[in-house]
Parts: C-alpha cells; sequence; structure tokens
C-alpha cells in the first residue's frame, strides 16, 4: 500500500510549512511542534516525532499523535543509532520482518546491540527517520509512525519524504537563523554593556558633529545628564578655536583616515577640560563619511600632572644651572675682592700720608671711588650666588619701596605715571637694607624700561601674603618659599610685555631684552631674593604689561642692625699689641699687615694655616688677637680656628673673608669668634672689629 500525497495536497501543505517557518513570534519549541501538528495531521500518520539530542541520546521532546496511539514523549533513540543514520546518509525506513527491526532503505538489519532501544520507537509499526544536522553534526531525528495495512507492508510515496525533508529543512533554517539572531543578540548585549560601563566616554556623530549616541561616560566627560548627549552638536561645548579644530579633524576622517587629537571643552557646567578624542570613520559603499565613532577621554588631570612634572624638572634644571653660574660668580668674586682690598687698602693709606691739596689725593679719591664701584659689582655676584654680604635688621618694606621709588622719580620716564598702593603698619621683614634697595630699584628700573618712549603707568604696592602649596607649585613662582605667612612688594608696568620664552630667561646672568643691557640685572635680584629666604612671581603677556611680586617672610621678632654698621670713632685709634695675620693672599697680607702697623700694633704674618698654627706656638705668649682668611686651600681658616680656641678660648679671633658675616655666623655658632670683616675692606673697616675686639677681651681679662 503506497502512502501518498496529492500534487494539489502537497502544494497546499508546504505553503503551510513556509507560513508557520515566517511567523517570527514562535520559539524554536513552538515552532517544531507547529509543524508537526500540520504535518501528522496532513498525512494521516499514527504519530510524528522530534527527538532532539542530550549528550549520547536523542530524546523525544515535540509529539503529533493519533488520540489511539500510545505517546512517545520522552523516549529516547541511542547515539549509536544516529551514527548509522548519518553513516547511510539517507532518509530511512524502519520496518519489521518477523521479529526484527530492519532498515529497509539500507538493505540491512538494525544491529543487535540497539534492537531493543529501537523497538519502543516503532512500537511494532514501520518508522520513518529523517536526520536534522547542524553544521555537519546531528541535533536530532525527526520520526513518521503509519499503521501498515493487513494485506500489504506500507510503502513511502517520494512526495511524503519530500515533505518531511522540507520540514526538517525549515527547522534546520529556523533554528539556524534564530541562534545567529541569539548570538548577534547576547553579543550586542555583550558590547552594549561593555560600552555602558566603560570609564571612556564613547559616541557617534553625523558629518555635521551632531551626537546620535553616547554612553553614560560620555555624558559625564560633557556634564549632562544620561541620555541628553544625542541631537545636541560639539560646537555647544566648544569655542570657536576648538569647534574649527575639530572640522579639520572631520575633514581627515572624511578621507577614510582615524583622527587622534586633543580638544578643549567647556562642560556643561561651565569647567574647561581638556579631553583626548580617538575618532574612527564610518563610511558608506561609495566611502563617504556617514558617522565618527569617538572616544573621548578626560586627560586634564594627566595634563596638569604632566606640567607640574616639566616644571619640577625646570626647576631643578635650573637651580642646577644657578648653582653653578653661583659657584663661578662667587669664585671670580671672593678672588677679584682679594685683588679690591689690596688697591683699596693702600690707596686709603696713601691718602692719610698725602698732602692736602695736591693732584695726588685727586688721584688717590678717584682710585678708592673706581674701587668701590668694582666692589659693589663683586656684591651683586655675590648676590647671584646667594653669598652675598648680608646685614640683616628689621625692615619696612612699604617704607623701603616709597623712598626708592621717590628716589629714582628723576631718572624713570618722563612719560610714567607712577602710582603706590602701600600698606601701613606692615609685619616687618628681616633683611639686609642697601640689598631690599637694589632689588627695588631694579624693579622700577625694568618697568620704566618696559615702557620706552610711550606713555604708561607704573604701579608699586605692598600686602601681606599667605604662601601654600598651591602657591609653592605656581609654574609662576621662581624661588622656593615654604608655606607660611609673607610680606610682598609688587611693581607692575604697562608696558610690552614679554612672551612665555623670555619670561623663562630674565634671571639668566647677562640676559637683556635691551640692546643696552648690562651685567646681571635680575640676575642678581633673584640671588638677593633667594638669599633672604624669599621668591619672585612673574605674570606677563606681550602687550599687556608686566607685573613682579617679590615675597619675603614677614617677622615678629626684628633684629638689630649688624654692629659693624655702627659709626667709626673721630679720631684714629692707635693699638697696643702683636696680631698674628694668617693669609694665603699676599696682597691681602701685606695690606692688612700695614694697616695694623700704622695702627701701632705689632704684626706677624703667615702664609697658609699651617704656618698660621706654627707661627702662634712660637709666640703664643705676646699674641694678643689673630686675622685669620676664612677660605684658604689645605688647611682652612675653620680648621685654625678650632685648633686655636681649643687651646686659648679666650684668644680674640677677627675672621675675614670674601663673602657674608651670614655664612660665618652659622659656620662659627657658638664658638666665640671675636669678630668678621669682609673683603674688600678699608683700614676703619678692619680695625674697627678688631679695637672691640680687643677691648671685649681686656674686660674679659679684668
Amino acid at each position: 500500500m503506497h502512502f501518498i500525497l496529492e500534487a494539489e495536497r502537497l502544494a497546499n501543505l508546504r505553503a503551510e510549512v513556509w507560513r508557520l517557518a515566517a511567523q517570527p513570534a514562535l520559539t524554536e519549541h513552538a515552532l517544531i511542534q507547529s509543524l508537526l501538528d500540520l504535518v501528522g495531521a496532513a498525512l494521516n500518520g499514527v504519530r510524528i516525532c522530534f527527538y532532539h539530542r542530550e549528550g549520547d541520546v536523542f530524546v523525544c521532546s515535540s509529539e503529533w499523535k493519533i488520540p489511539s496511539a500510545r505517546s512517545s514523549m520522552g523516549r529516547v533513540i541511542p547515539a549509536s543509532f544516529g551514527s548509522l543514520l548519518i553513516g547511510q546518509g539517507s532518509t530511512l525506513e524502519l520496518s519489521l520482518s518477523g521479529l526484527r527491526s530492519r532498515l529497509v532503505d539500507a538493505g540491512m538489519d538494525v544491529p543487535d546491540s540497539i534492537q531493543s532501544d529501537i523497538e519502543p520507537v516503532s512500537q511494532s509499526a514501520p518508522v520513518l527517520f529523517i536526520p536534522f544536522m547542524l553544521a555537519g553534526n546531528l541535533h536530532g531525528v525527526l520520526t513518521l509512525t503509519r499503521q501498515p495495512s493487513e494485506e500489504s507492508p506500507t510503502v513511502w510515496h517520494a512526495s511524503i519524504k519530500q515533505v518531511l525533508d522540507e520540514v526538517v529543512h525549515i527547522i534546520t533554517l529556523v533554528v539556524e537563523r534564530r541562534r545567529a539572531e541569539d548570538a548577534l543578540r547576547a553579543s550586542e548585549t555583550r558590547y552594549r554593556s561593555l560600552v555602558e560601563n566603560l570609564g571612556d566616554g564613547v559616541g557617534i556623530m553625523d558629518p555635521n558633529e551632531i551626537f546620535l549616541f553616547a554612553n553614560p561616560a560620555g555624558h559625564e566627560v560633557f556634564g549632562v545628564p544620561d541620555g541628553t548627549l544625542p541631537g545636541r552638536s560639539l560646537h555647544e561645548f566648544t569655542d570657536e578655536r576648538s569647534f574649527q579644530k575639530a572640522r579639520e579633524q572631520t575633514g581627515v576622517r572624511k578621507q577614510g583616515r582615524k583622527s587622534t587629537y586633543e580638544l578643549e571643552i567647556r562642560r556643561a557646567d561651565g569647567a574647561t577640560r581638556l579631553i583626548m578624542v580617538t575618532a574612527v570613520p564610518e563610511v558608506d559603499a561609495q566611502g563617504n563619511l556617514v558617522a565618527t565613532i569617538g572616544n573621548f577621554r578626560d586627560v586634564t588631570q594627566q595634563r596638569q600632572i604632566e606640567r607640574e612634572r616639566q616644571l619640577m624638572e625646570t626647576r631643578v634644571h635650573q637651580a642646577q644651572k644657578l648653582e653653578s653660574l653661583g659657584l663661578l660668580a662667587g669664585g671670580i668674586a671672593h678672588d677679584f675682592n682679594n685683588l679690591l682690598l689690596g688697591v683699596m687698602a693702600n690707596a686709603d693709606m696713601a691718602l692719610d700720608e698725602a698732602a692736602p691739596g695736591t693732584p695726588l689725593r685727586e688721584y688717590l679719591d678717584d682710585i678708592l671711588h673706581a674701587s668701590r664701584k668694582a666692589s659693589e659689582l663683586t656684591n651683586q655676584m655675590l648676590a647671584y650666588s646667594g653669598r652675598g654680604r648680608v646685614q640683616i635688621q628689621s625692615l619696612d618694606l612699604s617704607q623701603v619701596v616709597q623712598d626708592m621709588a621717590l628716589l629714582l622719580r628723576a631718572s624713570i620716564s618722563k612719560k610714567a605715571i607712577m602710582t603706590f598702593d602701600l600698606v601701613a603698619a606692615l609685619p616687618p621683614i628681616e633683611g639686609d637694607v642697601t640689598q631690599i634697595r637694589q632689588v627695588v630699584m631694579n624693579l622700577i628700573t625694568n618697568a620704566s624700561d618696559a615702557l620706552g618712549d610711550l606713555p604708561g603707568r607704573i604701579s608699586m604696592s605692598t600686602g601681606i601674603i599667605q604662601v601654600d602649596q598651591n602657591l609653592v607649585a605656581d609654574p609662576l613662582v621662581t624661588g622656593s618659599p615654604k608655606p607660611g605667612a609673607y610680606v610682598y612688594f609688587e611693581v607692575a608696568d604697562s608696558g610690552c610685555g614679554m612672551d612665555e620664552a623670555t619670561r623663562a630667561r630674565i634671571f639668566d646672568p647677562f640676559f637683556t631684552t635691551r640692546f643696552t643691557g648690562r651685567g646681571l640685572g635680575l640676575a642678581a635680584v633673584l640671588g638677593i631674593v633667594r638669599s633672604h629666604d624669599g621668591a619672585i612671581r612673574v605674570e606677563s603677556q606681550p602687550g599687556s604689561g608686566t607685573v613682579f611680586r617679590v615675597m619675603f617672610p614677614s617677622s615678629s621678632t626684628p633684629k638689630a642692625a649688624s654692629e659693624s654698621s655702627a659709626v667709626p670713632p673721630a679720631d684714629p685709634w692707635k693699638g697696643v699689641g702683636t696680631v698674628l695675620v694668617v693669609d694665603d693672599e699676599d696682597v691681602v697680607r701685606r695690606a692688612t699687615t700695614r694697616i695694623l702697623e700704622r695702627a701701632g700694633l705689632k704684626v706677624i704674618a703667615a702664609r697658609d694655616g699651617a704656618e698660621g698654627l706654627e707661627r702662634f706656638r712660637q709666640h703664643a705668649e705676646e699674641v694678643s688677637a689673630v686675622v685669620l682668611d676664612l677660605a684658604m686651600p689645605g688647611m682652612g681658616g675653620e680648621e685654625v680656628f678650632r685648633e686655636l680656641h681649643a687651646g686659648h678660648p679666650d684668644l680674640p679671633v677677627v675672621l675675614i673673608s670674601g663673602y657674608d658675616e651670614q655664612e660665618a655666623a652659622v659656620r662659627f655658632t657658638s664658638k666665640g669668634i671675636a669678630g668678621f670683616v669682609r673683603k674688600p675692606f678699608d683700614a676703619e673697616g678692619l680695625l674697627g672689629p678688631l679695637r672691640k675686639a680687643l677691648a671685649r677681651a681686656r674686660r674679659r681679662a679684668k
């Protein structure tokens, strides 16, 4: 008996099968069940089942059957039978031949090993098996069971096999499509989750920089609530310059190239941020830009850290350069002071002996005047090195600024208008008044030069400022101020201003923007300020003038002026006793000896520290005082002093040096030095401290 489908019924059935397959709302299981219901009823079968693979077996998970038939739900087909189906590569018919199942299409009996497993599937009826393949692997089996006629065995018509093949084909297509869609949805979900949770901003813009999409981090970058960035233009968050930069980068992407650039934006809350943009073009088939996929990363803090690191490196480099040049300047000044001492001391003594009214006195006056000018130059060099002569006293900074401004009024530009905003009763600072005056003078002179021949304004002000960590890290500040209370004076001009490159070099020695510029200038100013533990802040832009703010630590414990600034006695002093002079420079040693001998003192001279100690041992009983050079090769002045002080603690020792008294005070604190004289000195400059040292020694001896 042949089971066949007429052509019209077959066509209608195939149409219904494809109609079901086109329904996207059906799940995979629902689609299979609907197909089984449709085909089973059309074929007048006993049952039609779908077995899906679960590990090593195939389990019946969907079924259509006639009401009187037993259910096959949950029954299994062994994996070995599935392998047999694959091996034959065709639709197979299982029929009964006596007590054995037989694969009719294959012309073979079912192996004994699986005979018992197959019998429940067939339930003593012929079965048609159609394998369900996915990606070359057996994933299921479709079975159709028909009740055979008693007169003849069942014969399957090709139309029925064709319908079942189409059902399996449809199931294959639908399952593959549904699984591909599921995989795509899962992939989209993963990527959306990835994009939504990225720390960087991600956005999509059209060719006109209109946002089409942005993740939460992208909204955060621009400072807007979630979901509000699409539809807004990038131009809303940039100034014209930044927007033009963005448009130029769009031009790069229109050429099909990725672009990476930094862009300054203005967030919705008004904050200015710097973002790193990495933009990838999306083009159509003709290569036209249709969208940009952008990554936005806020690099404001990163760039700030980099700027601070570069600033620190620049400051370290500047400090090293200043230290090296300072050592050079200090060494030159020290040696030059020794030479000047010989000139000044001898000229001073010669002047005392020259007859009044003679040309010789004029010559000697000129020599002394030139020597003092040269000494001022060495003072500038020492100030630059940070080792200048500092005679500390309590100063009113407002008074110093006012005095110097009035003194310089006649020498600055006639077209300059000077204004003052000086705070009265400022906390005092501790400093050398001569050096502070030099700083004020240099800055006022610079302000006048910045005006040139044009009318302008020079404003001077003073005040109190609290230095904190932000100011310490300010790139416009030169120096290393410690946090605390400071007093400042400020000189501002409306002149030509400076660009960044010029501002970075203004403290270099001999650097000037004036054709006639000479000397150390602002380098000496910086040296003086550093020696007073201060700092300088310089703010300037081309065409907008310059502001110098000089800051000094404030003090609540004013110091009295140094003893060396006391007024010398009117009558020449005549001393009694023997003085040991120890100095490695011949010209200094001879000049010192002559000054002391002219004052009535006996002198024992030594050329270095070792000889000085030897001479003292030989004449210890008669030596009343020692004049000792601080800086000598070999055994230096400090070592000689320790040797002398250890055996004779009451012996007056007056130190002489080309450096400053403050340095000597630090090195000899509580060690009992009797006095300090800075080179170059004249007769009174040496005799004054020595006279006081001898007087104190005599008082102690009593």
